[in-house]
């Protein structure tokens, strides 16, 4: 910004490059206040780390452009290199062998673990009620359905689950804990009410307070999965303030955005 605002009389003329070079680190200026004026500016969580990218390109690029022309020694970029290598060998190579993002990074744990376990049913049939990964069952030619679709249309689970569509039936739960009791409790998304008696096949805890587990539906009772699906549509339903709403804008619209809402 302030070699255009300086040099903006000869630098449009002279030096084509060093201009359209400026005005693309403005564009990740720009950015960068985009990001820091949004919530996705916590680039210290794990999942919105990657849009902190442009940022750091931004910072790398005038650090070059700039450099030169604060050091006028000729020996200014082998200095540069060493200083370089010597930080990637004493901080950035120790950062990585201890896989900080890797660890943080639960929803990339998450699938990786379901992948491993859909591996190992082989071509069984399997139907699994996930909510968080139902893309990654049908990479592996699984069938998945979400919590919603159930409450939508119980009747038709309870077809394939008596006529046995598929084996095993199965279920995928985030899992929360009480740390009073130490009891684990599906959280209200995953939660499948007391129509589904379910049976425990597999459990993993990536942190105190994150953990997955998978469990095979053993049977259901009608009449509460109806009762469960019911209670959990009315949940749901629009005010009519906000139907109000609705009704002078796109109403498919914004019932897909609140469908997509945690």
């Amino acid at each position: 910004m302030l070699v255009l605002y300086r040099e903006h009389r000869d630098i449009f003329r002279a030096r084509p490059a060093e201009t359209v070079f400026c005005l693309f680190t403005l564009g990740l200026m720009a950015h960068g206040v985009f990001m820091l004026c949004y919530f996705w500016g916590h680039f210290d969580d794990p999942i919105i780390r990657r849009l902190s990218l442009p940022a750091h390109l931004l910072f790398v690029l005038s650090f070059l452009f700039i450099y030169p022309r604060l050091v006028a020694h000729r020996a200014r970029w082998a200095g540069l290199m060493v200083a370089t290598v010597a930080y990637i060998l004493a901080c950035t190579i120790p950062v990585t062998a201890i896989h900080r993002y890797t660890q943080e990074n639960f929803a990339a744990r998450t699938n990786a673990w379901l992948s491993e376990f859909i591996d190992q049913l082989g071509d069984q049939p399997a139907l699994a009620i996930d909510n968080g990964a139902a893309l990654q069952w049908l990479i592996h030619r699984k069938a998945s359905i979400a919590v919603d679709a159930i409450v939508q249309r119980p009747e038709a689970y309870l077809f394939h689950f008596k006529n046995h569509s598929f084996n095993p039936f199965l279920a995928v739960q985030r899992v929360g804990v009480d740390f009073n009791t130490g009891t684990r409790f599906p959280t209200m998304d995953d939660d499948l009410g007391d129509g589904f008696q379910l049976e425990t096949v597999a459990e993993i805890s990536f942190s105190p307070v994150y953990h997955v587990r998978i469990s095979r539906v053993v049977s259901v009772d009608e009449a509460k999965v109806k009762a469960w699906a019911q209670r959990r549509g009315k949940a749901v339903q629009l005010t009519p303030e906000i139907k109000a709403i609705i009704g002078k804008s796109d109403a498919a619209a914004i019932d897909r955005w609140f469908k997509m809402l945690p």
